[in-house]
């Protein structure tokens, strides 16, 4: 069905007549207020001369939705445009809206008696990830710097280290030793197997006027440790295995041949690391050993043997590298 709105504005001290053909199709019925939105949306007032000939159909779509259709015929041809809205009130608006753009292509919906569209809902902020909750958590409080601490690294890891340091009562006097390996280490657990080299030392035999035994050893060493950490330091206890041989020599007989003994010990150890770096420990190291294996030394042609002790202490320092 058919219907005609007709809007009569006064404009310019002359009467605009607005000839619109509205078919509603079982859609949207002929809005009351249309020629007055279109005034509007032209600022309140119709252009000079005449205005072209509208036709608006609304259609029901299968799909939801209605679909407006404006037909503008005037001197210089007709013209098609379609929109697609959500109900009947949206179609009258649009239709006010494709009139106005019809007749003055600069028409502005500032003053359009449609209702405000609400703001779009906030998107919700994006969930920091594992890494960023660890660094708010682990950052100092406001308006403080942060503190750089050391513990070591915070996953295992291979590395070096050297150490050197006395051993007493390995050999029959105190003797300088330096030891160097590799290393592995997790949060709390440190392996470490190191070569040594011990000496040398010589002392004199009590009994024996003018004759005196040189030593050395060279030995491997493995060394558990278990060191919980605590600001830029770990510290806890170590057990270590030594083994290898002892080479002497007497000096002042008349046959100072030199011979070689293995040699077992096991110990405990108290360690101290202090991270200058993540990767980078000074280490403290002091324990005792006793001896699992003690050889002895016989000097020929003369009753005298040389019997290791049943216990040494050895103190070191040294540094640790974590690749």
């Amino acid at each position: 069905m058919w219907l005609v709105a007709n809007g009569i504005v006064s404009a310019a001290a002359q009467e605009q007549t607005l000839d619109v053909r509205w078919a509603t199709d079982g859609a949207c019925p002929l809005p009351s207020g249309l020629a007055a939105d279109v005034a509007v949306l032209l600022g309140g007032e119709f252009p000079a001369g005449s205005l072209p000939l509208f036709s608006v159909s609304t259609l029901l779509r299968a799909e939801g939705g209605i679909e407006v259709t404006l037909a503008a015929l005037s001197d210089q041809g007709e013209s098609h445009r379609t929109l697609v809205t959500a109900d009947c009130r949206e179609a009258s608006q649009a239709a006010a809206m494709l009139i106005a753009l019809a007749i003055t292509p600069e028409a502005s919906s500032i003053n359009s008696p449609q209702e405000p569209t609400p703001p779009p809902p906030k998107e919700p902020e994006p969930k920091a990830d594992a890494q960023d909750e660890l660094e708010e958590e682990t950052s100092s409080p406001a308006g403080r710097e942060p503190q750089h601490r050391f513990a070591g690294p915070y996953r295992s890891s291979w590395g070096l280290s050297v150490m050197g340091g006395l051993d007493v009562g390995l050999l029959p006097a105190p003797a300088l030793y330096v030891a160097a390996g590799g290393l592995w280490s997790s949060h709390l657990l440190r392996l470490e197997l190191q070569a040594a080299w011990t000496g040398p030392s010589e002392a004199s035999l009590a009994g024996l006027s003018g004759v005196a035994i040189k030593l050395f050893a060279i030995s491997a060493l493995g060394r558990g440790c278990v060191l919980g950490s605590m600001d830029a330091f770990k510290l806890g206890p170590c057990f270590a295995l030594r083994g290898g041989y002892v080479h002497g020599r007497a000096n002042g007989v008349q046959d100072g041949q030199p011979s070689s003994a293995p040699w077992l010990s096991a110990g405990l150890d108290a360690r101290i690391e202090w991270y200058v770096a993540k990767n980078v420990a000074i280490q403290l190291t002091w324990g005792m050993e006793a001896g699992l294996l003690r050889p002895v030394f016989r000097i020929r042609n003369a009753d005298e043997d040389y019997v290791f002790p049943a216990i040494n202490t050895l103190g070191g320092l040294g540094i640790a590298l974590s690749l």
